[in-house]
């Protein structure tokens, strides 16, 4: 039963001493390649992101735009300017400039056209209206 103990013991100091000597941690190695695959997938996404905001901004822009496009149409309808005329319009930091232009006919047929520009961009909108 000692001799068995003995060999027991062996075994146990032989296994405890290849665990240790296999599990010292990460190399170098697998550390660099680790940091540059996280490097690479936080460089998709910051760029992601910057796409993403660039987007959105514009988008809120272009929106701004069609809604004071919207609002000088409703205007143009309503009272009888029938000059080109522009107008500037500051609104959420961004200058827009507006220009209208109403045609009518003899028989009573308004055409409004309505451009807006802001930073090298465009937004056109026109109607067909009739007036009795």
């Amino acid at each position: 039963m000692k001799c068995l103990n003995k060999k027991m013991m062996m075994t146990i100091i032989q296994w405890k001493t290849n665990i240790s000597r296999y599990s010292r941690g990460f190399s170098l190695v697998e550390v660099l390649v680790a940091l540059a695959l996280f490097s690479f997938g936080l460089t998709a996404l910051i760029s992601t992101h910057q796409v993403a905001t660039y987007t959105l901004q514009s988008a809120r822009e272009r929106y701004n735009a069609l809604l004071i496009a919207q609002e000088y149409l409703e205007q143009c309808i309503m009272f009888d300017n029938s000059t080109v005329q522009e107008n500037p319009v500051f609104r959420n930091g961004i200058n827009y400039f507006i220009t209208w232009n109403i045609n009518k006919n003899k028989s009573g047929v308004q055409n409004i056209s309505i451009n807006v520009q802001w930073k090298k961009k465009q937004l056109s909108l026109s109607t067909t209206h009739f007036v009795p």
